[in-house]
């Protein structure tokens, strides 16, 4: 028999800088998933750095104040390679088509967003998470792997 997959093993950190936004998206998914979120792309990459090993899917609003998604996305890659990048927006001007090419955006999502629509994105992003991490995780150069146990010299 095959155990039910874990939503809530792995964060969904989403940035907007629309407060309400946020509020609601907690509201409508907080129950399913680990939700952890930000006000702007600098407070967003400051939480992807501190919760660096538990964050699998980053949600990014394109147009914010002061850095935008596609920044965001971009220095998120650096941070975390594997990790699962979406961006949100209510339209997407053609002229960032080929920046969103460039970052490996995993999935645009157009605002308003249908609930049951935006669940089965974040449960796809999250098992698709996953897998990579069983097999890009390991492979982290040791510097970037947290140690789960101490190592002795020999």
């Amino acid at each position: 028999m095959q155990q039910a997959f874990d939503y809530k093993q792995f964060i969904v950190l989403v940035v907007d800088d629309e407060e309400i936004f946020l509020d609601m998206f907690k509201a409508a998914f907080g129950d399913q998933f680990r939700i952890l979120t930000a006000g702007d792309a600098e407070e967003g990459l400051n939480l992807l750095k501190q919760h660096k090993y538990e964050v699998g899917v980053l949600v990014a609003n394109l147009c914010m104040p002061g850095h935008d998604g596609v920044w965001l996305l971009e220095q998120a890659r650096d941070v975390k390679p594997h990790l699962v990048r979406m961006l949100s927006s209510a339209m997407c001007p053609p002229t960032e088509l080929l920046a969103l090419c460039r970052i490996g955006l995993h999935k645009f999502i157009s605002h308003p967003f249908a609930r049951p629509a935006m669940e089965q994105t974040l449960r796809g992003a999250l098992e698709h998470f996953a897998e990579m991490n069983a097999f890009i995780g390991s492979a982290w150069p040791a510097t970037q792997v947290p140690r789960t146990t101490p190592t002795t010299a020999r």
